[in-house]
Formats: structure tokens, C-alpha cells, sequence
């Protein structure tokens, strides 16, 4: 097991600092302070980041992540920094509670060669064949995910994958990483613990004591409430009171992942930030700040998740050639924007191929 420095060293002689600049996440200039990490993998058997870095240096990208960790088949593989670190990404989408693009940092993670996708299952995946691939990805993220908490401070419990984030209601309904890491004995779980394995010091508590100063506003989203502390550890005999589900707290400082509320310390995994700078007004919003907020919107709405129900509705659609979609998501699938707004000109257009194909126009 490597120790914090190592991965720091691993991480920092395998990184490419390449923004894609003309990625929309980039272009917003949107900012984040991070309360945890989303581990994405493609979806796709390729192996080369620099594919994926091209697909997301466009305009026309609906999605974009901070890094892509790939080029496993080569050798000990590498880090792309495509957006800054803090930059708020766009990556899991958003589910019935909101979406971790506000609130976590998030990178791709290139899949090996050779298998196909049914759904998000994969098929005829050779894991002997893979084995070599796998380890090396695996310390990467490892090391990747030890350097990212050591850079923001978030908890460990903080660090997920875009199943999960659908599964806890912040993200879009996809199975990476599970479809691919049980199959080689590994887990999101198995992540976690072999991260705080490597932070901790003797007594168990991550080895960073950096506080920085905050104004912000968050809300209890824990179900059973959520204890305040007297110091930002869990240890017996520090719980001070527990505030109930909905409270809204004051947050004014940070320490490795811990908010202090003026009374004492809380988690911030179970909060959810919902106002930024209080006490000073928000005088910046024009139209043109209205419009990248909008724009950004849609585009979280722009990808091929559906529900079941009309899945046979929209497979006639698509035979009959009144959906074409717009452009391709990032395994190659057309972008048919299934939960996007339908414009008047798109309406007509629909209906005007429809009688085409009854013998009416």
C-alpha cells in the first residue's frame, strides 16, 4: 500500500494539466467547493483518454468532466486535468433530490478493449485478459482519489460512483462503476476503505487540520438528523445535539470535510448547500448570466435517459424517422435529449414527418 506522499508523487508524474477550453463546463466558468468525488467509467471498450479529452474539447458537448484517467493498455496510464480542479462538471446529471455536478468533483475512467454493452451490462468481457489493465487503473484511482481528498479536505464518505449518486437521488440512472469493477473483486466500497487505509494516521482521523474560512448556507438532508460535534472527529462523549432533517445551518468554517455551525462541527455529507456568500447581495444576474444558467440546464436534460414506459413509444419513433437526436453521447449512442424541451419549430417538424408518412404532405 502506498503512503500519502506516494500517491502525491504517482498522481503528479502522470499528470497532463490540458483544458478542453471549449467545453461548456469550462466556458461557464462555474466554481464548486467540493463535498466529495464521483468515479464515472465510459461505458465503452476504449482505452485511450485522448479520445475522450477530444470528444469533450467541442461546444457541442453535453457533458464534461474535471479529469480522465486512461491509457491502461500502454502502460502505468495517466491523469487529463480537462477542467480545473474545482470547476463544477458536468457528469452525473441530476436525480429527484438534485445532482452532485454542485457539490463533487468528477472524472471518466477509461474502460479496456474488446467487450460490447447490453444496457449497462457488459458483454463477452475477458477479465483474465484484463487482469494487468485493471491493477494498473486501480492504483491510479487509488492514488488519484488519496490526492483529491488531501487537496479539499472532503471525507472519504464522500467518494462514490454515478450508480450511487442515482441510487441517494443527485444523479441520472447509470451503473458505472459496479458494471465493471466486481468483476475483477473490487468495489466502491473496497475504494473507500483502501483510501482512508492510506490517510489515516494511528488513531484513525484523516491527517488534515487545514481550516479555511466560509459563508455559506446549507440544509440537513441526513434522515435521522444530523449530530453536531465538538470537534470534527466521531469520538465518544463529543456529540453536543443533533439537528433535525431540514435545518438550515449557518456554515462559516471548513475542516476535512467537517462544517462548524457557531455551535459546533457537523459532516458535510449529509448537508446540501443551498446559498452561496450570505449576507452580501446578488447583484450580478442579467440576462446573459440567465442565459448560461439556462443553457447549462438544458443541457444536464440532453442525454438519452428515459423511463420504461415509453421505451416502445420511442423505439417507433426512432424506426419511423420522426427523432433523429442531435449529435452522439459519449459511447458513440445518438443523442436522442429524451427529457429535453420540445421548441414549436421541433413540434411542427415532428408532425409534419408523421404526415409524410400517412401521405399527407
Amino acid at each position: 500500500m502506498m503512503t500519502v506522499q506516494e500517491c502525491i508523487d504517482y498522481v503528479e508524474s502522470h499528470l497532463e494539466i490540458r483544458y478542453a477550453t471549449e467545453n461548456g463546463a469550462y466556458t461557464s466558468g462555474r466554481t464548486i467547493t467540493p463535498q466529495g468525488a464521483v468515479n464515472h467509467s465510459v461505458g465503452c471498450a476504449q482505452p485511450n483518454a485522448d479520445v475522450f479529452h477530444k470528444l469533450m474539447n467541442k461546444t457541442s458537448c453535453g457533458w464534461g468532466v474535471n479529469a480522465i484517467l486512461g491509457d491502461f493498455h500502454k502502460g502505468e496510464g495517466k491523469i487529463i486535468l480537462a477542467l480545473k480542479y474545482n470547476s463544477r462538471p458536468w457528469g452525473c446529471g441530476a436525480g429527484s433530490k438534485g445532482s452532485w455536478n454542485n457539490t463533487k468533483v468528477q472524472w471518466e475512467i477509461c474502460e479496456p478493449a474488446g467487450h460490447t454493452y447490453a444496457g449497462g451490462t457488459m458483454i463477452n468481457y475477458d477479465i483474465a485478459k484484463n487482469q494487468q489493465f485493471f491493477n494498473r487503473m486501480w492504483k491510479m484511482v487509488v492514488a488519484w482519489n488519496v490526492y483529491m481528498v488531501k487537496k479539499f479536505g472532503y471525507p472519504v464518505s464522500g467518494i462514490s460512483d454515478h450508480a450511487e449518486s442515482y441510487r441517494a437521488g443527485y444523479g441520472s440512472n447509470h451503473s458505472d462503476v459496479g458494471q465493471w469493477w466486481p468483476k475483477h473483486g473490487k468495489s466502491m466500497d473496497a475504494l473507500r476503505k483502501e483510501v482512508q487505509a492510506i490517510l489515516s494516521n494511528s488513531d484513525g482521523v484523516i491527517s488534515s487540520d487545514v481550516v479555511k474560512i466560509v459563508n455559506y448556507q446549507a440544509k440537513v438532508i441526513a434522515d435521522d438528523g444530523l449530530n453536531c460535534r465538538i470537534e470534527p472527529v466521531v469520538k465518544p462523549g463529543n456529540i453536543i445535539m443533533t439537528y433535525p432533517t431540514g435545518t438550515v445551518l449557518n456554515i462559516s468554517k471548513e475542516q476535512s470535510g467537517w462544517g462548524f455551525t457557531g455551535a459546533g462541527w457537523v459532516s458535510l455529507t449529509y448537508v446540501e448547500k443551498i446559498t452561496e456568500n450570505i449576507g452580501t447581495e446578488d447583484d450580478d444576474m442579467d440576462l446573459a448570466k440567465f442565459k448560461e444558467f439556462y443553457s447549462q440546464m438544458r443541457k444536464e436534460l440532453q442525454d438519452n435517459d428515459s423511463s420504461a414506459y415509453s421505451k416502445e413509444a420511442r423505439e417507433w419513433a426512432i424506426n419511423n424517422g420522426l427523432i433523429a437526436g442531435n449529435g452522439t453521447q459519449i459511447n458513440g449512442e445518438p443523442n436522442y435529449m429524451w427529457a429535453d424541451i420540445l421548441t414549436r419549430e421541433q413540434f411542427v417538424t415532428v408532425l409534419y414527418r408523421f404526415a409524410q408518412m400517412m401521405g399527407k404532405a
